[in-house]
């Protein structure tokens, strides 16, 4: 375990906690935006900092319970615990949007409103810079998803993809036995990192249009939207 790293993400997820919460005191939006980008930037430097021992796994997995419900709350609040998850793929910027209504548009940071249906747009530029570069294309896709999410960041023990046209699924198997009550979480790591994970590959955005929770696993079918 890398305890520099684990001290670091740690700090990073506790900030962002003080400063969701001021933000959403002083309805300051810009903020929120860039807390909760700053929250789950902390989460993913966790994960890649800790070893696969049963005492760090339970004290994270307690902290993680934690901060989910924290953010889930503010989803709550929006009205968003039915909504999509979209990494929208901008000139500049990804950004993990959830709308009940068609997300893959300009996003704005934080929540906003659109046409009378609230958004949450999360700013994730800064999320897997570090990890190695991959020459992407569809046929390799599953070596290089296998080599972010099992190899770099211990999420699971094994990836398996499917392709057809436009849409790629994916099943995340075999989560650690200790962090499988992440699963059933609206917005977890489970998909919202490989969400994240696949936009960067393909460099495109991606939809989550449906996700299926099992035993020690989750599947997850997306929609690949490649620019006009």
């Amino acid at each position: 375990m890398n305890t520099r790293l684990l001290g670091l993400g740690f700090s990073i997820v506790f900030v962002s906690i003080a400063l969701l919460a001021y933000s959403f005191a002083y309805n300051n939006l810009e903020l929120t935006g860039v807390s909760t980008s700053t929250f789950i930037l902390g989460l993913t430097i966790i994960y890649t900092s800790f070893a696969s021992t049963e005492t760090v796994l339970y004290g994270f997995k307690e902290y993680l319970k934690f901060t989910e419900n924290f953010l889930t709350s503010i989803i709550e609040e929006a009205d968003l615990l039915d909504g999509k998850i979209t990494v929208v793929k901008t000139s500049k910027d990804y950004y993990v949007v959830i709308s009940k209504t068609d997300s893959a548009i300009q996003p704005y940071p934080g929540l906003t409103v659109r046409m009378g249906q609230p958004i949450i747009a999360v700013p994730v530029e800064n999320l897997m810079e570090n990890l190695p570069a991959l020459e992407t294309v569809m046929e390799n896709l599953e070596n290089n998803l296998s080599e972010i999410l099992v190899h770099e960041l211990g999420l699971c023990n094994r990836v398996k993809t499917r392709v057809e046209g436009d849409m790629v699924k994916i099943v995340v198997e075999e989560v650690p036995g200790i962090l499988k009550d992440e699963l059933g979480r609206p917005v977890n790591v489970f998909n919202i990192i490989p969400s994240i994970t696949l936009a960067k590959l393909v460099s495109a955005s991606v939809k989550l249009i449906h996700q299926r929770i099992y035993h020690d696993s989750v599947e997850l079918v997306y929609q690949v939207i490649k620019e006009k």
